[in-house]
């Protein structure tokens, strides 16, 4: 891996060193998946960008986003500050719109003034949940949930890889506490019987 440009960007901030911070890299393209993943781990902000190409493809600029734990498809923030970088580091020009090819889809950003404005892809909703289920998955009680929030909820990867690491976390903890039990009763087992026998 050669050199590579990259700029930290403040992305809804009125002045320097304030807002939500983003690091954005050009030259993705020479990079592996595993490589960005590093890159991001490194620079541990809540999202660090990737571009892929400095030339339009299909109309659009290819981003990829990471976190610090995994690729993600779409943020918020490494959107507009993306944009950013492409159209003033990149084509040192003044576009009224840029569209960033996301994980997600077709991103498009407008510039009005020093405003940035995007168009998100239209939320899909699928499965209805069972709001006492979802309750009991995340630990909660079942009026701890608002049924309207829930029902209509399409899962992203992250909140299903969060259910299951949280799954997963309380199998290990209830074999731990079962490992436990059995230790004990096991103990007090054998100090019954040398006792009885003393």
């Amino acid at each position: 891996m050669g050199k590579l440009i990259f700029y930290v960007v403040d992305v809804f901030a009125e002045e320097k060193f304030a807002g939500n911070q983003l690091a954005v890299f050009r030259g993705g393209a020479n990079l592996s998946m595993d490589q960005m993943q590093a890159i991001a781990r490194e620079m541990h902000f809540s999202e660090t960008t990737f571009i892929m190409s400095e030339e339009q493809r299909k109309g659009g600029y290819d981003v990829c986003i990471f976190t610090p734990a995994a690729e993600v498809p779409f943020a918020g923030h490494p959107t507009l500050g993306t944009a950013h970088i492409i159209r003033n580091e990149i084509i040192k020009d003044n576009p009224a719109e840029i569209i960033l090819n996301l994980k997600a889809g077709w991103i498009p950003v407008t510039f009005r003034k020093n405003i940035s404005w995007m168009k998100q892809i239209s939320p899909e909703f699928g499965l209805k949940l069972d709001a006492d289920a979802v309750a009991e998955v995340l630990g909660l009680s079942p009026s701890e949930i608002d049924d309207l929030a829930i029902v209509n909820f399409r899962f992203s990867q992250q909140f299903t890889q969060a259910i299951e690491a949280k799954q997963t976390a309380e199998q290990l903890a209830l074999k731990a506490q079962r490992d436990l039990d059995r230790i004990k009763i096991e103990a007090q087992q054998k100090i019954t019987q040398a006792q009885a026998e003393a």
